[in-house]
């Protein structure tokens, strides 16, 4: 026992000499050497420290490393095979380097449910096609309808969706229709009108939606005598009115009847214009964070790269790449970003409304779920501090965080000016009496979230 505790000694005095590896190298060969592993597997310069442990973390659990133990595998895909290693999975169908690792995540996500992942485990597929086929087995739908290369992935993506709605997607299922002609034919059906009178692949899909949107109005008058559609706004002219009459008399009544009244004039907006048109907005979260991320990373690999580059929890990047695609998704579908050849771009639209974005202060969910957040994190009361110690754990690139430390405290300076927060004799925040009834208001207006969404929580919570 003595001679080979002295023997692991001189092993480890030589490893430490040894000036072919890195500090973070030599960590994982003597957390294996720890744990009595095999680590010949990964005892090679060559690897980084990184890919070491992956192949130790295999190891730990038993799995054969043989898979993926490769100098020419990167951790993310190394990673990958692991995880499918871990659940039993045919890891052959994406062990394949000509896959990049969120091609093999597809794969693997597929398998996890036990799909047939023939149908998109193929090369010439991107990422973001083989997310849509995957999307389309699981709900059990004929993914042959829209399982062609040819068809960039929002196209993919209209056709599921109208299959998702029992809609004849022979209507434009076809690749003389771009995406977004074929989101106006979709919308139409699901609106059951006429999508005979603009259905020609000849119409562009500005002419598309403006036919489908007069329809609706016709439709909409039809259901609604005239007479109700134009009392709607006189009502709403009668109680701007009586506003400014209570404004006079009692100015702490009118700050709850204002409430009252814009809560009744949304509701009864709603109500009346569903049908219509779904109300969009352009927002500064859009002009300060989404736009600038796309003209440095232009399609949606780069800009989720740049993403886990920057958090060091894989499941905060994770959670923020999904909120700014769906964010992305929205801004691609109202034209104020365009698609040419799977890159992104600003319309022109986008540029001239970005200009009009008001720059007061505006309390919004990224307050009530971020700013807030970071103090109830720090027990109610949250110094600079503890900020910055804070978002130094969450983000592994400096610059990125110094950044987000800088933004976060202009924010705060902000939420106290307008009372939101409170500012203690330790020059620390807590959130005022104030700020939780406005939180609290911001809450209940946000939707409730979907399976898909999980955990995930509004394009706001996002750092810009």
């Amino acid at each position: 026992m003595g001679k080979k505790s002295f023997l692991n000694r001189l092993k480890r005095i030589f490893l430490y000499l040894n000036h072919k590896y890195d500090q973070l190298q030599k960590s994982e060969i003597i957390l294996g050497e720890n744990k009595d592993l095999p680590v010949y597997f990964y005892r090679k310069p060559d690897f980084g420290w990184m890919q070491m442990r992956e192949i130790r973390l295999g190891l730990e659990k038993g799995l054969d490393v043989s898979h993926y133990a490769k100098e020419d595998i990167s951790v993310e895909q190394m990673e990958e095979i692991r995880l499918g290693l871990e659940k039993g999975l045919d890891v052959s169908l994406f062990n394949n380097t000509d896959f990049d690792w969120m091609q093999m995540r597809e794969i693997r996500l597929g398998l996890e449910k036990e799909l047939d992942v023939s149908h998109y485990a193929k090369k010439n597929m991107s990422v973001e096609q083989m997310e849509e086929i995957r999307l389309g087995l699981e709900k059990g739908l004929d993914v042959s309808l829209f399982n062609n290369a040819d068809f960039d992935w929002m196209q993919m993506r209209e056709i599921r969706l109208g299959l998702e709605k029992d809609l004849d997607t022979s209507f434009y299922d076809s690749l003389e229709y771009n995406w977004q002609q074929m989101r106006e034919i979709r919308l139409g059906m699901e609106r059951g009108i006429n999508v005979y009178e603009y259905i020609t692949p000849e119409n562009s899909w500005e002419e598309m939606k403006k036919s489908r949107l007069e329809q609706l109005r016709e439709k909409f008058m039809e259901t609604n005598s005239l007479s109700s559609y134009t009392n709607f706004y006189a009502n709403k002219e009668v109680e701007k009115s009586n506003e400014l009459k209570e404004k006079s008399q009692n100015i702490s009544r009118v700050s709850v009847e204002k409430d009252k009244t814009r809560d009744i004039k949304k509701e009864d907006n709603l109500k009346n214009k569903r049908d219509i048109e779904d109300e969009f907005n352009l927002s500064k979260f859009d002009v300060n964070m989404i736009f600038p991320q796309i003209k440095k990373y232009n399609t949606e690999q780069l800009l989720k790269e740049n993403i886990m580059r920057k958090y060091s929890s894989p499941k905060e990047a994770k959670k923020t790449f999904n909120i700014q695609k769906k964010r992305i998704e929205k801004l691609i579908d109202e034209g104020y970003i365009e698609v040419v050849d799977n890159k992104y771009s600003i319309t022109q639209k986008a540029i001239e409304e970005s200009k009009e974005i008001n720059e007061e202060f505006e309390f919004t969910s990224y307050d009530s779920n971020k700013v807030f957040g970071y103090i109830l994190k720090a027990g109610g009361s949250l110094t600079l501090k503890e900020l910055k110690n804070q978002i130094k754990k969450e983000y592994t690139d400096e610059i990125y965080a110094n950044k987000q430390y800088e933004y976060l405290k202009k924010r705060l300076e902000n939420n106290f000016k307008e009372g939101y927060v409170i500012k203690n004799e330790d020059d620390s925040y807590s959130i005022s009496k104030l700020g939780m009834e406005k939180a609290k208001e911001i809450k209940q207006k946000e939707p409730k979230l979907n399976e898909k969404q999980l955990e995930f929580e509004t394009e706001e919570e996002i750092e810009i």
